[in-house]
């Protein structure tokens, strides 16, 4: 099939939902590993070790053939440890012992995998008031990594109940979302890492996640904490969305503010790996911080197309289109017309690498669409997550009504918890048997249909509230989503 046909195909699958897009729905994010009480991360540790251990192979390969031995980056990682978050570093130790790997290996891991895998090249988009088809708010984002990837339900000693996503082996949170309907995700941006102290932010989302019940604390604690790297932060309720530049704390010693929060209330707006907000977009400009990556503004300038086309309107499944959408996938030769096109932008902070111009690339190994409700967010906000690539992987709902009992969906849905559910998927991708684009064809007449019958049943638990037939139903459908996957290979 034609890819631009494909395409169209998925669009106008997608605005099928505009007929019945009305009621709210909100995102978690994978569906993986449990965890519940004081010693959340050792079994994180425990009920992921398969995983772990699989990226902490691959993570010493990549060290390996670059030329950095494994004895160097310990040494390195231990020099740092004296700077870091001591939480952090306890929670690493616990996650650790709970895979039964050796703390000095996931330490390394942590501390120095994002300059030895640096491939992240996610794409966020948020969007509220006009900016949905409903009376909800979207958040989402499509990670673009390495790895396997992870889900865990988190019962926390303290702090509200969330369900997370991760690459095995790290800790924190990439993506989430909790009882009260915050959901929250982030960006690498290109700008380098001082090692000053602040908190990473993956720590960052997963403090948000137990601590925050709205937006405005959200956007509140981000802009209070000193930051560990640069990142920018999209995070949303189901009244309001905003977006967070931050920069590593090593700035506010020059003067520069390290948070830029820019709220998104009424519109739709994408972000993906640079700086657009003012120091530190003129910064940039003037060659005084990081770079502008050819890969972002190729995916920034896609997804304000995309915009453009559909009036800066969203519903979920569009959303789901959007980040399935693979216009440039792997063109190296457009470097020089993505130039041309930018005039704006001085030649010398120009960044290149891999060519991960199209929003969904051969580098994405997760997606989230949080769809946010104001009324019961605790029973009828949901998750709609693709494990591993939105191209071989069909969405599937986790609404919050699953954290009353986190017990439940982690017993259920074991693979989604150790990554056997990620690594299925890649068995997919790795047949070579399906061409990107040949599978969401088959995928979007089965979200369709689950989105339909999950707003009846949002519904009737906020009429209710009772979100007791959402439970069993959100774990039919990942097991559905998963058989779906499993039948793909012979």
């Amino acid at each position: 099939m034609d890819r631009s046909l494909r395409v169209t195909l998925l669009l106008a699958l997608a605005a099928l939902l505009l007929l019945v897009a009305a009621v709210p729905a909100m995102a978690a994010d994978e569906v993986v590993v449990t965890a519940e009480g004081p010693d959340v991360w050792f079994q994180y540790g425990d009920g992921a070790a398969d995983a772990i251990k699989a990226n902490l192979k691959t993570f010493w390969g990549v060290a390996k053939r670059s030329g950095t031995s494994k004895a160097k980056l310990i040494a390195e990682a231990r020099a740092a440890k004296g700077g870091l978050d001591p939480a952090w570093v306890d929670a690493i130790r616990s996650a650790a012992a709970g895979a039964d790997v050796r703390f000095r290996d996931l330490l390394a891991f942590n501390v120095a995998r994002s300059h030895m895998i640096q491939t992240g090249a996610c794409t966020n988009l948020v969007a509220a008031g006009s900016g949905t088809a409903g009376d909800y708010v979207i958040v989402s984002k499509n990670r673009d990594l390495q790895g396997v990837q992870v889900i865990f339900f988190v019962a926390p000693a303290e702090g509200y109940r969330y369900i997370g996503m991760m690459t095995a082996g790290e800790v924190g949170v990439s993506q989430g979302i909790n009882e009260k309907g915050v959901a929250i995700g982030h960006n690498w941006m290109p700008v380098d890492e001082y090692f000053e102290g602040g908190l990473t932010p993956f720590v960052i989302n997963e403090q948000v996640l137990t601590g925050c019940a709205t937006a405005e604390e959200a956007v509140a604690f981000i802009s209070a904490v000193d930051h560990y790297e640069g990142s920018t932060f999209q995070v949303g309720d189901g009244e309001r969305a905003a977006m967070i530049e931050a920069v590593p704390a090593y700035f506010a010693d020059q003067g520069v503010p390290t948070t830029v929060a820019r709220w998104v209330d009424d519109g739709a707006e994408a972000h993906t790996n640079h700086y657009m907000y003012e120091p530190y977009y003129s910064m940039v400009i003037a060659g005084e911080l990081g770079y502008m990556w050819s890969s972002s503004i190729a995916r920034q300038d896609r997804a304000d197309a995309l915009l453009d086309e559909h009036g800066h309107v969203m519903t979920p499944a569009l959303q789901m289109a959007f980040n399935r959408d693979f216009e440039g996938w792997g063109m190296r030769n457009r470097v020089i017309e993505l130039i041309r096109a930018h005039p704006e932008i001085p030649k010398k902070v120009w960044g290149y690498g891999w060519s991960g111009f199209s929003i969904c690339n051969m580098r994405t190994v997760s997606s989230s669409v949080f769809v946010l409700g104001a009324e019961r967010p605790d029973l009828a906000s949901a998750m709609w997550a693709s494990i591993n690539n939105p191209g071989f992987s069909p969405y599937t709902p986790f609404h919050t009504a699953l954290l009353e009992d986190i017990t439940v969906a982690s017993a259920a849905l074991p693979d989604y918890c150790d990554g056997s559910a990620w690594e299925a998927v890649r068995a997919v991708m790795k047949s070579h048997v399906y061409d990107y684009g040949d599978l969401p064809p088959l995928f979007v007449p089965w979200e369709l249909s689950a989105l339909v019958e999950a707003a009846l049943l949002e519904a009737d638990a906020r009429a209710s509230g009772d979100g007791a037939a959402l439970v069993p139903r959100d774990l039919e459908l990942a097991r559905e989503a998963q058989d779906i996957v499993g039948g793909l290979l012979p």
